[in-house]
């Protein structure tokens, strides 16, 4: 009952109660670099950017270098994120299984992409690995090897390796 009246949208106190989760700076630069596809250059000496996270309180780095720090900062809150979430599905006993894609750019550029699927239909992507030169069986292999414990998974908890 009372928590009906607190969440009521007429009470003036509406907006304590509900969590509105605030976006943090390395967020925000993480997102035009990864999803919107900005460059680093281009997201330091845009003015309408800075201008933008100056208004709503955030203090922007003026060199490039920095702004990468706040890339790299969110990554490793993710895959820290990702590495607990897959190790709790892990520890609960839940087996996993590995996809493996390799994929040649426009540049030519090869690369390794590792997914691990879970039974409940859960995919989490674990990042795609440069390949450079040949890459035999046994170089594959170590390379995933690699990337799992990365992420703390052992290859004897996936069902097929």
């Amino acid at each position: 009952m009372i928590s009906e009246l607190l969440l009521n949208k007429r009470n003036p106190y509406y907006h304590i109660f509900l969590k509105k989760k605030e976006e943090i700076l390395e967020e925000i630069v993480s997102k035009l670099v990864c999803v919107d596809e900005f460059t680093v250059n281009a997201i330091t000496k845009s003015n309408f950017i800075r201008k933008s996270l100056h208004d709503k309180g955030y203090s922007f780095p003026p060199n490039p270098s920095d702004v990468m720090k706040l890339v790299y900062e969110q990554y490793n809150v993710i895959k820290a994120r990702v590495t607990n979430e897959i190790s709790s599905k892990l520890n609960a006993g839940l087996r996993c299984s590995l996809t493996l894609d390799e994929f040649t750019s426009l540049k030519n550029r090869r690369y390794l992409n590792i997914n691990v699927r879970f039974n409940e239909g859960e995919v989490f992507n674990l990042g795609m690995l440069r390949i450079s030169g040949s890459f035999s069986a046994e170089n594959s292999v170590k390379a995933v090897e690699t990337k799992l414990q990365e992420f703390g998974i052992l290859t004897e908890s996936c069902v097929c390796y």
